[in-house]
């Protein structure tokens, strides 16, 4: 028996853009593919060895955003912060 779903709408769970704040270690990589949709700004402070970073990533909720960019920057290493 075969079951019809032309009449069905499915509706997806829409995005939004979450800013989510970071530290990375000195050194990072990062591997960017087509359907990658992340901007992302990095600095270094000249005094530490630290990098911090702002990324503006559109996902569904924050925890998604979060690991979107745990696959760009190839890390486990780095921190998120709180707003």
């Amino acid at each position: 028996m075969r079951i019809m779903d032309d009449n069905v709408i499915k509706f997806q769970p829409k995005q939004k853009v979450f800013t989510v704040f970071f530290t990375t270690p000195p050194k990072i990589t990062m591997t960017k593919n087509a359907e990658c949709d992340i901007a992302l700004e990095v600095t270094k402070d000249p005094d530490d060895e630290i990098g911090y970073g702002t990324a503006w990533i559109p996902a569904v909720s924050k925890r998604e955003a979060e690991r979107k960019l745990l696959k760009l920057l190839n890390a486990n290493s780095i921190t998120f912060e709180e707003n």
